[in-house]
């Protein structure tokens, strides 16, 4: 239900502060509930940004006339690096031989915008010690292409009763945030869980998908 939808993300928006934005997660055919009419949905409701697993899912998205930006939030082939740079979709990045790969790839009159994923404990994809992020944060330094726009991590617990491990993992992002030369322009933890219990800081964005 659409309609359902829209009031979904319109009711969450209003218990957001101010200069918190909200990246609408549409991966996996929006849960099911179809890609492209969810997003467009979603962005009418006031989201601002969308997020997919896939290189392939952003890709549908511009297919169909959705010029909003878009995160994709899995792991990207590094030789992808041009298709995502022209259709203009934001990759996560979170290994240092991936970004040397991606640059002789990389055509020279493009530029890359990425996000950078922390892992904090949830033991997927992320950047895991302050050295990863270092030499990471140097190789990017070094070429202008590659545009920092972001940094994130994924709660692993932000829907149980114990916390006890949630602020393990915000006190780790926090840690890692700090160690930063430059503060990108967006900064993200909240899920879903994490964003409607109100937990720790929204900083200035959010990832509202399942709910």
């Amino acid at each position: 239900d659409l309609d359902c939808i829209q009031e979904n993300v319109a009711n969450m928006l209003k218990l957001l502060p101010d200069g918190v934005d909200m990246i609408a997660v549409v991966k996996a055919n929006a849960y099911g509930h179809g890609e492209v009419q969810v997003a467009k949905t979603v962005l009418e409701a006031g989201a601002s940004y969308l997020a997919v697993a896939m290189l392939d899912e952003g890709l549908l998205l511009r297919k169909h006339g959705i010029e909003a930006p878009i995160l994709v939030l899995g792991a990207s082939r590094p030789e992808d690096v041009n298709v995502a740079a022209k259709n203009h979709l934001t990759l996560t990045v979170f290994q240092e031989q991936w970004v040397q790969e991606a640059k002789k790839f990389l055509e020279k009159d493009l530029s890359l915008s990425f996000h950078l994923k922390i892992d904090t404990g949830m033991g997927r994809i992320g950047l895991r010690t302050e050295e990863e992020l270092r030499r990471i944060e140097s190789v990017i330094e070094s070429d202008p292409r590659f545009q920092l726009e972001g940094v994130y991590t994924h709660f692993a617990t932000a829907d149980e009763k114990d916390l006890t491990f949630f602020k393990k993992q915000y006190d780790r992002f926090q840690k890692m945030i700090s160690l930063l030369k430059a503060k990108p322009k967006m900064i993200h933890a909240s899920n879903s869980a994490a964003s409607l219990r109100k937990l720790g800081s929204f900083f200035n964005a959010i990832r509202f998908g399942v709910s």
